[in-house]
């Protein structure tokens, strides 16, 4: 489990994420896209849809820090390590309890 000062340097950029960001970022553009397929999507999930595509690297913020938090079992190996399918399931979750 990865101690509270090792979830810190996450957040504060001290501890390297190995990419990790990043790909929430991509996963977030291609959740916050599919938003627009759904037959009748809330006016709260259109709007942060939206804001998304306008602004990923901010939408990035606020879930990395809920997504490290819903994760603080994990090692700072297992965070470092999330794969794409973990990752893009993960935001899927958190837009989706969100954002219903």
């Amino acid at each position: 489990m990865a101690t509270l000062t090792e979830l810190n340097g996450f957040l504060d950029g001290s501890l390297d994420d190995f990419g990790l960001k990043g790909k929430i970022k991509a996963a977030l553009v291609i959740r916050a896209a599919a938003v627009f397929s759904e037959a009748t999507p809330s006016q709260g999930r259109r709007d942060w849809a939206k804001a998304t595509l306008a602004d990923p690297t901010s939408a990035v913020k606020l879930l990395f820090s809920g997504l490290l938090g819903a994760k603080n079992t994990f090692t700072v190996v297992q965070i470092q390590g999330a794969t794409d399918t973990t990752i893009k399931d993960s935001v899927n979750s958190a837009i989706d309890a969100l954002y219903p």
